[in-house]
C-alpha cells in the first residue's frame, strides 16, 4: 500500500465524535418510546389475559348451569397478583 492509501483506511476523530453524537441524540429519543410502548404492551397482555379469564368463567357458569367465579388469588395483592376461574358447585363462596 502507498502512503496516500494507508491514510484513507479509517475513520478520523471528528467522524467518529459525530456519529456518536447522532447514536446518542436517537437514545434519548427512542428510550422513552420504548418504555411507553412496553408499558401499554404489558397493560394490553393483563387486560386481555382477565377478559379471556371472565369470558371462561361464562362459558363454564353456561356448561355446567352453575356458578363460575373469577377469584383473586392472593388478597393482599389484589388483582396483580392472579386470579383463578373455578365452577362453585355447592355455592359456598357466594
Amino acid at each position: 500500500m502507498t502512503p496516500q492509501h494507508r491514510a484513507e483506511a479509517g475513520f478520523t476523530l471528528i467522524e467518529l465524535m459525530v456519529t456518536l453524537s447522532i447514536a446518542a441524540v436517537l437514545m434519548i429519543v427512542a428510550v422513552p418510546s420504548y418504555q411507553t410502548y412496553a408499558r401499554n404492551a404489558a397493560v394490553a397482555q393483563i387486560s386481555g389475559n382477565f377478559f379471556n379469564a371472565t369470558q371462561l368463567a361464562r362459558a363454564n357458569a353456561m356448561r355446567l348451569s352453575s356458578h363460575t367465579l373469577v377469584q383473586v388469588v392472593d388478597a393482599d395483592r389484589g388483582w396483580v397478583g392472579g386470579w383463578r376461574v373455578y365452577a362453585d358447585i355447592d355455592r359456598d363462596m357466594v
